[in-house]
C-alpha cells in the first residue's frame, strides 16, 4: 500500500546511522474497507495492525449517546478504502461487572450501618420480636 510520502526517488540519501527523527514510523495500519450498506449506515472491516474486526459505520446523531469509537477518515488511493484516525474511544472495563461503591462509599457504609464480618448471628429468638 501507498503510504502517500512521494515517489522512492524523491527519498534524500540514507546515512549509515539513522537519527530518531528520520526512523520509519512503527504506527501500526489502521485502516477501513467500506463493504456494503446496512440499515443504519455502512458495513466496514477494519485492520488495525494484524487484527481484522468486522464493524458498522454510523453517522453521530445528537442526542444519542456513542456506542463504539468515534473516528475521522481520512481518503486513500482506493474510493472505498480509508486510513482510519481515532477521535474518542470508550474507556476498557475489566472483566465482570462495573464497580460502583467505592471504598470511601463502603468506609461510610460500615460507619453508619456496621460491618458485615464483626455482626453475630443472635443464637435465639427475642420473644418481643414475635408479638
Amino acid at each position: 500500500m501507498n503510504d502517500g510520502e512521494g515517489s522512492p526517488g524523491d527519498a534524500p540519501a540514507q546515512s549509515s546511522e539513522a537519527s530518531p527523527a528520520e526512523a520509519p514510523s512503527t504506527k501500526p495500519t489502521d485502516r477501513l474497507l467500506v463493504h456494503s450498506r446496512s440499515d443504519h449506515g455502512y458495513r466496514v472491516l477494519r485492520q488495525r495492525g494484524d487484527q481484522v474486526e468486522l464493524g458498522e459505520l454510523r453517522g453521530l446523531q445528537e442526542g444519542k449517546p456513542i456506542t463504539g469509537e468515534m473516528v475521522n477518515l481520512s481518503p486513500t488511493d482506493h474510493e472505498r478504502v480509508f486510513d482510519v484516525e481515532t477521535v474518542h474511544a470508550p474507556p476498557r472495563r475489566g472483566k465482570g461487572p462495573p464497580m460502583v461503591a467505592t471504598t470511601t462509599y463502603r468506609a461510610g457504609w460500615d460507619a453508619i450501618f456496621g460491618s458485615a464480618e464483626g455482626k453475630e448471628e443472635p443464637s435465639e429468638v427475642d420473644p418481643k420480636l414475635l408479638n
